[in-house]
């Protein structure tokens, strides 16, 4: 009675979720039991501060490459059609970085996994602002954009499996810092451009900016010498692993689709009304309800399941694109809409690592992998919706895409509580 009403008390999770986590007797069940408890304030603080810079950095370093356009065409001589490149090699070495994460950690843990990813971007952003060539520079992007993939996976990997059931707040505040880095990118881009001009130094500074906060992230991760190991996975735990994993990639799918076709195709629906510069202004609004969105749910997160947050994020963002169809309540639409949206992505990490324990983190990077496909498919759908008809048809389109996610996250929400039961019962 003792521990039990220690634990309940430690976590502050609903007495339900209380007893599938600390009464199921199976071993990803007290193994996320044990890591709500077994580590200090200490370490608990040290990880806090290194994922705090790496997410700013990553949030940083993902924006950059656009407003930094001018500078690196001043600085390599190419046109705006070969500077766009840049950004596709970062995404290409991201989505690569992704999948490669979990052989990754397998192979050197997550501090040495960390302090690899960091030196990757390190190097990358270094070269980006140094190269004597476009394709060397092309080359460091990638590079950087290896790094990336691989440390956006092991710093979410590592906060949820620390935390174990109380992740869900940590993760959407990081997250939510990911977003604020994504301010500061562009805003030091207006700032170096602002005394230096489009000029190649302009590029040299900000991209080695990154290259020394990422630098700064190698280092510190050195002192995470305690954090745990990648778990291996016990025998015949594979035998729920395919569709359930589907199903998350399919959540993900579907999440990413509609997190980035709802600002993409914003300014398309209302600049006939609004005017460019003005629908320009609600995306923003869109993208600042995600990031205060995180950081607003952080209470929430540490008291309710994760699969409970998620479901109810996604009805929030479908009332959000449903109202949006209304004229005069579409800039509110899209607001509510972000706010939505905004424990997702984060949360669903929490999730995933409860319900898969032993295999959350090789199943991780194939679900973070497949979110990033979303927008390449989901982007041309709406854009050929709104051909055949208008841009009024935007968030028609947009809400279909959100009770997909709904319907997907119901379906492997429901899924979820089946095995949790059957867990209980063995």
């Amino acid at each position: 009675m003792g521990a039990a009403a220690s634990r309940r008390h430690h976590t502050g999770l609903p007495r339900a979720y209380d007893a599938v986590v600390n009464d199921t007797p199976t071993q990803s069940s007290a193994r996320s039991d044990e890591a709500a408890t077994s580590y200090g304030a200490t370490q608990l603080r040290a990880l806090l501060l290194v994922a705090v810079l790496a997410f700013l950095m990553l949030g940083a370093l993902q924006s950059l490459y656009g407003p930094s356009f001018a500078a690196l065409q001043a600085r390599y001589g190419v046109s705006v059609a070969q500077v766009g490149g840049g950004v596709s090699a970062h995404f290409a070495g991201g989505f690569l970085g992704v999948l490669a994460a979990g052989l990754v950690l397998a192979r050197l843990g997550y501090r040495r996994s960390l302090m690899s990813a960091a030196a990757l971007i390190a190097l990358g952003a270094a070269v980006v602002g140094l190269a004597a060539t476009w394709p060397l520079a092309l080359g460091a992007a990638f590079l950087a954009g290896l790094g990336f993939g691989q440390a956006v996976v092991a710093l979410n990997l590592v906060v949820a499996r620390v935390y174990g059931a109380r992740a869900g707040g940590p993760l959407n505040a990081l997250n939510g810092l990911y977003g604020l880095g994504a301010v500061v990118g562009p805003a030091a881009v207006a700032l170096a451009t602002s005394r230096l001009g489009p000029t190649p130094l302009a590029g040299t500074l900000v991209f080695g900016g990154v290259a020394l906060a990422a630098l700064s992230l190698a280092l510190a991760s050195t002192s995470l010498g305690w954090l745990p190991e990648p778990r291996r996975p016990r025998s015949g735990a594979a035998a729920a692993f395919p569709f359930g994993v589907l199903l998350f990639m399919l959540l993900f799918f579907l999440y990413v689709a509609t997190e980035i076709g709802t600002p993409a195709w914003i300014p398309t629906h209302l600049a006939p009304r609004l005017g460019e510069a003005n629908a320009a202004l609600v995306a923003s609004g869109f993208w600042a309800a995600l990031t205060l969105g995180r950081f607003l749910v952080v209470p929430i997160a540490g008291r309710t399941r994760p699969r409970d947050l998620v479901l109810g994020g996604c009805l929030l963002a479908l009332l959000g694109l449903s109202l949006a169809q209304l004229p005069a309540l579409a800039l509110v639409g899209y607001v509510i809409a972000g706010l939505g949206l905004a424990p997702v992505y984060p949360t669903t990490i929490a999730w995933l690592q409860w319900r898969f324990g032993d295999r959350g983190e090789q199943v991780t990077p194939l679900v973070i992998a497949s979110g990033n496909l979303g927008p390449v498919f989901g982007a041309p759908a709406v854009g050929m919706v709104v051909a055949a008809s208008s841009p009024e048809a935007v968030p028609s389109v947009l809400s279909a895409l959100a009770a997909l996610l709904l319907l997907s996250v119901a379906v492997t929400w429901w899924t979820s509580r089946q095995a949790e039961r059957r867990a209980a019962r063995c």
